[in-house]
């Protein structure tokens, strides 16, 4: 569905269902803005109050044009500006996740390469706090709540995987390993199907063999717990001296 941006007038497509509620983030300028939409007709775009930000046009003037680094402070910074150093996540390696998984029976491949940048770029910044995230804390929570309803924790699990699968190919740490379940404190099952789990504590060797939950033995569920909580240390080590 097409939106404009109610701050910069940029008009962009977004994976938005018909009917939808909720928060996205133009691409352009970085606003976040609160979108309605009814039948697949936009019934209200606004700006979600605190999240304004400059306009291109009113940036680029000369005579109005601050510092750099006063510009920097006085505006909310778009997914490509945000600072994570040297550090990048190629397309080629987001798209290899998108054909492997079959992701494209559910979303477009520069849909996908847009929500996984904008949740790389989010963990990123959390992790070079040293600080897990939950699911529902995740941007693009919102939007692929709405579009996929209960089929929705399947398609973030896409998202954070692919982060994960695009760093283990560049011989970094799994980021997606400091998104957890608000319920339990713990990543959810699709971690361990990840590239680099042990296979004895892989997804297949239990959930894609239909041993899911408290079925699964003890001693497994331990040593993945040790595995995941070393992942998390891997991250943040890596990423705390990022600024």
């Amino acid at each position: 569905m097409k939106v404009t941006c109610a701050n910069c007038g940029k008009s962009l497509d977004y994976a938005i269902a018909k009917n939808f509620e909720g928060r996205v983030e133009c691409l352009g300028c970085g606003a976040l803005l609160w979108v309605v939409a009814v039948a697949g007709e936009l019934e209200e775009i606004r700006i979600c109050e605190g999240s304004e930000v400059s306009k291109p046009s009113e940036v680029s003037k000369p005579s109005e044009v601050s510092k750099p680094s006063e510009v920097a402070r006085s505006r909310k910074k778009t997914i490509a500006e945000r600072d994570i150093g040297d550090i990048t996540i190629a397309e080629k390696d987001i798209e290899k996740s998108w054909k492997e998984w079959n992701v494209d029976l559910f979303i477009k491949l520069e849909d996908f390469k847009r929500l996984v940048k904008q949740t790389y770029l989010q963990l990123a910044e959390r992790a070079k706090k040293g600080k897990t995230i939950f699911y529902s804390e995740l941007e693009v929570f919102d939007e692929l709540k709405s579009t996929f309803g209960d089929g929705s924790a399947r398609v973030i699990g896409f998202v954070v995987g692919a982060c994960s699968e695009a760093e283990l190919q560049n011989g970094r740490p799994p980021i997606s390993a400091i998104v957890v379940e608000k319920d339990t404190g713990n990543p959810g099952q699709g971690f361990y199907g990840l590239t680099g789990v042990p296979e004895h504590i892989n997804y297949d060797a239990w959930e894609g063999k239909g041993i899911h939950g408290e079925v699964i033995p003890i001693d497994i569920q331990a040593t993945r717990l040790e595995f995941w909580e070393q992942k998390i240390k891997e991250v943040h080590v890596f990423w705390r001296d990022k600024e």
